[in-house]
């Protein structure tokens, strides 16, 4: 009995050492180890793939020792870069490199900048491939850089009206990667027992061009018409700045700010001109392979009428999803739009809130 005790137990401590074999280990400066695969080393943070606990993210500041069971390629803050194994001395608490062609060198960990697996792509490369695709989609777009879109639906509102009506979009957009025309029209038209109750039409241009990777320049103006707010024509016109705050595909951050001029033709046959700002910004986010969120928003002050008392505010948030397969050309859209004004005409409510929900037709 005993000589199979002791044979179960050479069994099990066999196994253990083999399940060992070919581990990673990271020492961390609390005195405990962490056993996987090493995946890499960059900007302070050490990744080790691990079958307990997957993907384990270290700060290099709380690691005291590497070993790895191959070697790897590991930078250092000089710029040199070696494959090597990686030893640790529990005794004298350092790391070393161990290379056929130096034999063990010392490695302080604090001027080690990075580690990656052999045959694996460097930063540099990796950089340059990312340079790379957006070349060959900047290219791909100078060959063919317009898109647009049809948007078709039913509308409710309350505020200013309560009913349901039809609305309808077209957009275009010609994009060269550099530089961005958008172009948009929107008709809304309600009524009610055979009465209109709102007769709205809206266009805007917007030009586009990058400054740098980040800052924008930008042009847009906008002509509306609508006839329950007592507006003839309201034509308005603005210049100014942008920045991208997150700029990457499948999620878009930008703000906008500018100066510009307004005029507006009332029913009545009253006008006037002023002189405003534009603040702003455009989001977009691909949440899930098959939901886009978007959201703008618009404020407008008059500067040279009592900015804080005379302004107009425009929001919409929007969510869209695919009819069909992800890549569809079919999507659908629900969007819930605030357009507020705090110093409406007579009889005109200050904030007008709208729904919308449509079918939408891409083209590229």
């Amino acid at each position: 009995m005993s000589d199979v005790v002791r044979m179960a137990g050479w069994l099990a401590a066999g196994l253990f050492w083999i399940g060992q074999a070919g581990a990673d280990i990271v020492h961390t400066r609390d005195g405990s180890t962490l056993q996987g695969e090493i995946a890499g080393l960059d900007d302070g943070e050490l990744t080790l793939e691990t079958t307990f606990a997957g993907t384990v993210t270290v700060d290099q500041a709380e690691v005291a020792g590497l070993e790895t069971e191959a070697p790897v390629v590991v930078r250092l803050d000089n710029g040199d870069e070696v494959t090597a194994r990686l030893l640790y001395e529990s005794d004298n608490d350092w790391t070393s490199l161990d290379n056929p062609n130096f034999g063990d060198a010392p490695l302080a960990l604090e001027n080690l900048v990075h580690l990656r697996r052999p045959g694996e792509d460097s930063p540099e490369q990796i950089l340059a491939q990312t340079r790379l695709a957006e070349a060959e989609a900047r290219a791909a777009a100078l060959e063919d850089p317009w898109s647009g879109r049809l948007q078709v639906g039913i509308q409710g509102s309350q505020g200013n009206s309560e009913t349901q009506s039809n609305a309808i979009r077209a957009e275009a957009l010609r994009d060269t990667g550099r530089e961005r025309l958008s172009l948009a029209i929107q008709r809304n038209k309600e009524s009610q027992d055979d009465e209109d109750t709102r007769d709205e039409t809206r266009a805007t241009a917007r030009l586009e061009r990058d400054w740098t990777e980040r800052f924008f320049l930008f042009g847009e103006t906008e002509a509306e018409k609508d006839e329950f707010e007592e507006i003839d024509l309201r034509v308005r016109a603005v210049v100014g700045p942008g920045y991208f705050l997150i700029r990457r595909p499948g999620h878009e951050y930008k703000l906008r700010m500018g100066l510009g001029y307004e005029h507006v033709d009332y029913v009545e046959g009253d006008s006037e001109s002023n002189i405003i700002s534009s603040f702003g910004w455009d989001y977009r986010y691909d949440w899930l392979p098959w939901m886009r969120l978007t959201h703008t928003l618009t404020l407008i002050p008059e500067i040279d009428n009592q900015p804080a008392d005379n302004f107009r505010a425009d929001s919409r948030l929007g969510a869209e999803f695919p009819l069909g397969t992800r890549e569809s050309l079919w999507k659908l859209r629900g969007e819930l739009a605030h357009e507020y004004e705090n110093q409406p005409e007579p009889g005109v409510e200050e904030l007008d809130t709208s729904y919308l929900l449509s079918v939408i037709r891409d083209f590229e």
